[in-house]
């Protein structure tokens, strides 16, 4: 991997760093060799660099030996570091992808709810967030460690000459699209596993374009969260939040769920939606445009970005759609279109078997 070209991407295209800003870097010890090379494009820009480094053992000791008051506990060190950043780049970088499949999910949820407030707090900052190859993100994909780094520098155009020139035309062609669909007001998704309808009316559509997801590639917004109606089936898989979720089924009336099952830990994805009343709502409606990414990796970051598929996300909406939920989860459900399907706004076909056609 071009560790150079990734941090060059990163701090110049993504965050557009500028003098005198303060960015904050966080990363597992493990991507060092692509966390230097970002602290030195952020010096070159005249910026201040925030390193911090960990080792994924803490999280897992912290869940083992943690008590309640320390699980609901935010730091004011974190408080005050969020406040005072211009600029994040989050570098996900764990060796062991499944170190916490075993941690009790009351755990976890009281964590999640501990950290809402600080995660919007960052949200309203600049923010990219990327992944570094490891022999855990690659066992998971079942592939070999070079074989994994090699998709993955596929995946953010870093096998290109020009990087950034690959992302803006990718941007370009994205903002067509927006351009011919932000004007309408129901949208209908038909496949052999799904019939849903929804609502956009009035909601902003957001052109992903890398400049907070690394690799990037889908337009996004957020249905009217009561407008939800039919069903929806999602199969890829979710390890998101540490537990693999697969084979998802989900009615809707009126944006509510009346029913819900999953081929694989079932009992997880309930529990999961427990977290609050906001975990049970729409927070999410994108199409994946990144034809880059060609096949699922088991990895959130990537999988709904895959060209040829939908997701709907329950929980936390972004505010920048004008989506109202507000939970502690964002739960990412993807779907596979390239065949037999279509996606129609406003009655008319926009969108079909994993393409659009316009």
């Amino acid at each position: 991997m071009n560790y150079d070209r990734f941090a060059s991407l990163l701090v110049n295209y993504c965050l557009d760093v500028q003098p005198k800003q303060t960015i904050s870097v966080n990363a597992d010890i493990v991507a060092i060799e692509l966390v230097e090379e970002i602290y030195k494009y952020i010096l070159i820009s005249g910026a201040y660099p925030q390193i911090d480094l960990s080792n994924s053992i803490f999280t897992e000791l912290f869940y083992e030996h943690a008590n309640k008051d320390q699980l609901e506990h935010v730091s004011p060190i974190s408080i005050f570091k969020t406040k005072n950043i211009d600029s994040t780049i989050s570098i996900r970088s764990q060796t062991n992808t499944k170190a916490l499949s075993n941690i009790c999910t009351d755990k976890q949820q009281k964590r999640m709810n501990a950290l809402k407030d600080l995660n919007q707090e960052i949200s309203h900052k600049r923010w990219v967030l990327t992944l570094f190859p490891t022999t855990g993100y690659a066992q998971d994909a079942g592939m070999s460690l070079r074989d994994f780094t090699s998709f993955v520098s596929n995946a953010l155009f870093l096998n290109k000459s020009d990087p950034v020139l690959s992302w803006k035309k990718l941007s370009e062609n994205q903002e067509k699209y927006i351009e011919k669909i932000k004007h309408s007001e129901k949208v209908q998704i038909k496949s052999n596993e799904i019939d849903i309808s929804f609502c956009i009316q009035n909601r902003n559509w957001i052109n992903s374009d890398g400049k907070q997801n690394m690799p990037s590639g889908e337009i996004y917004t957020t249905p009217i969260e009561d407008s939800l109606n039919g069903y929806y089936y999602s199969s890829l898989s979710n390890s998101k939040y540490n537990k693999e979720i697969n084979g998802v089924y989900i009615e809707f009336k009126n944006g509510n769920i009346v029913k819900i099952k999953a081929e694989k830990n079932e009992e997880y994805l309930v529990k999961l939606l427990e977290t609050d009343e906001g975990a049970k709502t729409i927070g999410e409606f994108g199409i994946g445009l990144n034809y880059g990414i060609n096949k699922p990796i088991n990895n959130i970051l990537f999988d709904e970005k895959i060209g040829g598929t939908v997701h709907i996300a329950l929980g936390q909406s972004h505010e920048k759609t004008g989506g109202k939920n507000k939970s502690g989860i964002h739960l990412d459900l993807i779907a596979d279109l390239n065949k037999d399907s279509e996606i129609i706004f406003d009655n008319k076909i926009f969108y079909k078997n994993g393409k659009f056609v316009l």
